[in-house]
């Protein structure tokens, strides 16, 4: 005996792979042509436009046919008919006038209107190709002779001198060869009608199968392109996400950097304070001109130190009356025994770019300062007011504007004032007054930042 477990005779082991069950061949062959739908998907679709594209261009054939032969002769058909009736109606007149002349004309344009027939009826002869058409249309062709022989009769009877009757004979012979030649033109018309009306039928049940094609086509060439969409858009959406998070990184780092650069250069201003206030103590001399310069610097210290993180506004925009209401108390050190005051409905909403607010400050510090120094009484009063994108900035001061002082042509200004003009370059302008009696106001006007 040999130990261990012996397969059943008969009994082959299970398959592996996706499809469990199956003969490793079949598994094989059925992954084969997994792997190969996208391309077989692919001439499927291709296939059915093909198709679609085939049976549309037939169409086309089929209505050009039809709009370049079969309708035009439908309508010589027509000519013919319309053509012959009024020549038998002219050839009646003739028949019964009662002069010459009258009878002449008719005879006239009974000529006119079947030589119209004839060339009509040529026409119809050349254009036809089919068969079953030329015999019917030779059968017109008989029966427009046989008219024509009738007519023929009836004009020698007219043109005879002797003036003989027309005898009955002939005019129920031209009614009967008349009859006969419509009836057979009428059928010709029906057979006609019924190749227009065949071709059409059969146009439009290829272009409903086409567009049926097409429709198809288009579903399942969507639902790929939809799929494909879906993976790319996917993609896209996790690449964009992990870009804005890298972005947002490098946004606060590139904040943070800023806030320190801001936060140092006020360090070191205060630095410079520290010194010129010392200059000052000791020479009293240059007491005036560093009491001024000590304005600027501390303009700066606030600048720098609302760009550092301690404004409200934030996001790279300043507030512009914060950045005005940080100025006052220091300007009022620098100035003991002065009072600037900022107008309680001094606006609060507008914004001043990051890049506005050195050159904003140093200009409202210069004029306060002048005015510190020229005023009457040591009194200064600031208003904000703002709107559609722009802010002003009025500082009035208590004294007359002296005579030789015009801002507008820049006479009589001093060092400082004549600087405000180019400092404010690019982001605003100053104007003068508007002035009450006794007070100079100044006026800065800038565009302000969108919030």
């Amino acid at each position: 005996m040999t130990s261990g477990h012996r397969q059943s005779p008969g009994v082959r082991p299970a398959a592996t792979g996706p499809w469990p069950g199956l003969a490793p061949q079949a598994s094989a062959r059925l992954a084969w042509i997994a792997a190969q739908a996208p391309i077989l998907f692919t001439l499927l679709v291709l296939v059915l436009l093909g198709w679609a594209a085939v049976t549309i261009a037939s169409d086309l054939v089929t209505v050009a046919h039809i709009e370049d032969r079969q309708l035009p002769k439908l309508e010589l058909i027509q000519e013919a008919k319309y053509a012959d009736l009024v020549a038998s109606v002219a050839l009646g007149q003739a028949v019964m006038a009662q002069d010459r002349a009258q009878a002449r004309d008719s005879v006239d344009r009974y000529a006119e209107f079947d030589l119209r027939a004839q060339r009509a009826l040529s026409r119809i002869e050349a254009t036809t190709r089919a068969e079953a058409n030329k015999a019917r249309v030779r059968s017109v062709l008989q029966a427009h002779d046989a008219l024509l022989a009738a007519r023929g009769r009836v004009l020698m009877t007219l043109q005879d001198p002797s003036g003989a009757p027309l005898q009955d004979a002939q005019t129920k012979a031209l009614d009967t060869t008349l009859n006969a030649y419509l009836a057979r033109l009428q059928v010709l018309y029906d057979a006609e009608s019924r190749n227009v009306g065949k071709g059409i039928a059969d146009a439009l049940v290829k272009t409903m199968r086409a567009r049926g094609l097409v429709a198809l086509a288009g579903v399942l060439a969507l639902l790929a392109v939809l799929q494909q969409l879906r993976v790319r858009f996917r993609a896209a959406r996790e690449s964009v996400a992990r870009k804005d998070r890298e972005i947002e990184v490098l946004q606060r780092q590139r904040d943070g950097l800023v806030r320190e650069v801001h936060h140092r250069i006020k360090n070191h201003l205060q630095g410079l304070l520290t010194l010129i206030e010392g200059g000052a103590a000791g020479d009293p001399a240059a007491a005036a001109p560093l009491q001024t310069l000590e304005g600027h610097v501390l303009a700066l210290i606030n600048v720098h130190g609302l760009q550092a993180g301690s404004g409200p506004a934030g996001g790279g925009a300043i507030s512009l009356r914060e950045l005005v209401a940080n100025q006052l108390p220091l300007i009022e050190a620098s100035f003991p025994s002065t009072t600037v005051k900022l107008d309680a409905a001094a606006d609060t909403q507008a914004l001043l770019d990051s890049d506005q607010a050195v050159p904003v400050a140093l200009a409202v510090t210069e004029l306060i300062v002048n005015g510190l120094k020229h005023g009457v009484g040591a009194q200064v009063a600031v208003a904000i007011s703002s709107g559609e994108g722009l802010a002003a900035i009025a500082i009035t001061n208590r004294v007359a504007a002296p005579p030789d002082f015009d801002w507008e042509r820049r006479v009589g200004l001093g060092t400082g004032l004549q600087l405000l003009a180019s400092l404010l370059l690019g982001i605003g302008r100053i104007d003068q007054g508007p002035n009450p009696p006794g007070e100079l106001t100044m006026t800065i006007h800038l565009e302000t930042a969108r919030a």
